[in-house]
C-alpha cells in the first residue's frame, strides 16, 4: 500500500482535487499565491517532484474549502460534503478510465496471442522473464542509472 504521506501521493490528490474543482492549474497557482501563475507551481507539486509548502496548502485550505488532513494525510473525513462528493466522482472517473484502458490492453493482448505473434521479452534484474521495455534514466547506484521496466500497462515495476 502507498504512503498517503509521500510526494507522489500528496500530488495526486491535488490533481484530483483540481480537476474535480473543474480548475486549470494557473488557476490553482493564483489560489494559493504563487509567485508564477501559469501552472509552474502546481504541475511541479503535482507531479511529485517538489511537495507543497504550508503557506500554499492553507490557502487551497481557504480559497477550495479542502482541509491539511485531505492534502497531507489523504483523510476525506474532513472534507466539506460537496467537496467530498466532487472528489469522490472524479477518482470514480480515473478508475473507469483505468479499468476501460485495461480492458483494450487484455483485448489488444489476446489479439497478439490469437495471431502468434511473437513478443519481445526481456529479463528484470530479479532474473524473471517479462514482456517489457527497460528505460534508463538518471538515478540511484546502479552505475548512476536509474532503471525501470515499463510493461504493456504503461506503468513501471
Amino acid at each position: 500500500m502507498p504512503d498517503p504521506t509521500s510526494l507522489l501521493e500528496i500530488g495526486a490528490r491535488l490533481a484530483v482535487t483540481r480537476k474535480a474543482l473543474g480548475l486549470t492549474q494557473a488557476e490553482m497557482d493564483r489560489m494559493m499565491g504563487s509567485t508564477y501563475t501559469d501552472g509552474q507551481t502546481c504541475n511541479t507539486y503535482e507531479t511529485g517532484r517538489q511537495r507543497i509548502p504550508t503557506h500554499h496548502s492553507l490557502a487551497l485550505c481557504r480559497t477550495c474549502g479542502i482541509t491539511l488532513d485531505w492534502i497531507y494525510r489523504g483523510q476525506m473525513h474532513s472534507l466539506q460534503p460537496d467537496i467530498c462528493a466532487k472528489i469522490e466522482t472524479e477518482l470514480d472517473r480515473l478508475l473507469n478510465r483505468e479499468e476501460r484502458a485495461g480492458a483494450a490492453r487484455a483485448s489488444v493482448a489476446n489479439e497478439r496471442q490469437s495471431e502468434r505473434q511473437p513478443t519481445r521479452t526481456s529479463q528484470n534484474p530479479a532474473g524473471e522473464r517479462s514482456n517489457g521495455l527497460l528505460v534508463v534514466g538518471p538515478g540511484n547506484n546502479n552505475g548512476g542509472k536509474k532503471r525501470a521496466y515499463l510493461f504493456g500497462n504503461g506503468r513501471a515495476q
